[in-house]
């Protein structure tokens, strides 16, 4: 299964945090690609590419924009990440399965259990 992961919209403490996430990808057997060179540059053999995924991980939490800007140009590939926050309130629209981030948990092991493809 070839798994994109979308992070360019993100900080880049969010995406290092992501990385254990990538390895147990690849652990799994899986094609993992990105829209940001990070992981190459940390050790991952995660190439930039962005054509043809089977899945979507989204990395960024609440930037419902740049989410659609995704949905806009992915319509049918399925989307996994957390929950979007608007006004407040979160909203798991556009999303095949979506986690609510809890700030008072290590977000390095929230990203582990809730995206590193225990439900794959």
């Amino acid at each position: 299964m070839v798994i994109l992961i979308i992070s360019k919209d993100t900080g880049l403490g969010n995406q290092v945090q992501f990385a254990p996430v990538v390895r147990h990808l690849l652990r799994q057997g899986h094609t993992v690609t990105s829209d940001s060179d990070v992981y190459q540059t940390l050790g991952l053999p995660v190439p930039v590419d962005t054509s043809r995924p089977d899945r979507i991980y989204v990395v960024f939490g609440y930037n419902w924009l740049a989410f659609w800007k995704i949905c806009l140009r992915y319509p049918i590939t399925p989307k996994y990440g957390y929950k979007y926050r608007i006004r407040g309130r979160h909203i798991g629209l556009g999303y095949a399965r979506s986690f609510r981030f809890d700030p008072m948990k290590s977000e390095v092991m929230q990203n582990v259990n809730n995206l590193g493809g225990k439900w794959l």
